[in-house]
């Protein structure tokens, strides 16, 4: 279990380092944060979605949600709209240029998994595309489950 854990903090720190993000830049023409990237994403995979919706679906606090579309939207690849369904509520939608940066930074990060694993045999990638999804839904479980249940005092 150490040695997962330690693989797993290595694995986190470098895919999020400056430089990684500076080389997706250079490649792409864009410079879009990792957490922004990830807010413009779950934004794309919906036609419009709540502000609550989009920080349940991330994991995310709201205000911490709410800081980056808001960020987004000042920069123009994301519109706050009103909810059809409910004139009260706002739902959130890239823009044009959201969704043709969005596919430019996705098409560079996918680009670079793809050179990542170049010398990985097609089993071992969909090995780890099986365990990588059963892991995600493992800890978003674990996330979702009250801090008592998990053990965790702090």
């Amino acid at each position: 279990m150490g040695e997962i854990e330690r693989a797993l903090s290595v694995l986190a720190r470098r895919a999020n380092s400056p430089r990684v993000e500076e080389r997706l830049a250079t490649e792409t023409g864009v410079r879009l944060e990792r957490a922004a990237y990830s807010v413009l994403g779950a934004i794309g995979d919906h036609d419009g979605i709540r502000l609550k919706d989009l920080s349940r679906s991330l994991g995310l606090d709201i205000s911490t949600v709410s800081r980056h579309a808001q960020h987004l939207i000042g920069a123009g690849l994301v519109s706050r709209d009103p909810d059809p369904d409910d004139g009260r509520a706002a739902v959130v939608r890239l823009t044009r240029t959201g969704r043709t940066i969005f596919v430019r930074a996705r098409s560079a990060r996918r680009a670079a998994v793809e050179q990542i694993l170049a010398e990985w045999s097609e089993p071992d990638r969909e090995d780890l595309s099986v365990l990588l999804r059963r892991l995600v839904e493992d800890v978003a479980r674990f996330a979702d489950r009250p801090s008592a249940e998990r053990g965790v005092h702090v």
